[in-house]
């Protein structure tokens, strides 16, 4: 996330806290407004992750999806980057390209 070279905006970070399966952190960009997010290994054989944010909807939320979004596709360890709602991930499996 550091990585987006964005002179305007400052962001904090929490300590990463990670188990065997996942790690999760915290964001801000304004005013220690932080967001969760954790990310998960998904065990298949194409080396999926999972990254969740915002379980609950707050103000930001939807700039935390742009800004990861915008941190993935400029990163090139990632690749096939797709996103789901949560009921999409839950039920459909129907994704976009883009968050919104």
């Amino acid at each position: 996330m550091r990585s987006l070279n964005r002179h305007w905006l400052k962001c904090e970070f929490s300590s990463i806290v990670a188990d065997g399966e996942s790690a999760t952190l915290s964001f801000s960009w304004y005013q220690s407004n932080f967001h969760p997010m954790e990310f998960r290994a998904i065990f298949l054989p194409d080396c999926r992750w999972l990254l969740r944010h915002s379980l609950v909807e707050k103000a930001g939320s939807r700039s935390v999806s742009n800004d990861v979004d915008d941190w993935l596709k400029n990163d090139g360890r990632f690749c096939k980057i797709k996103w789901y709602t949560e009921e999409q991930w839950s039920g459909s499996n129907e994704w976009q390209d883009t968050p919104w």
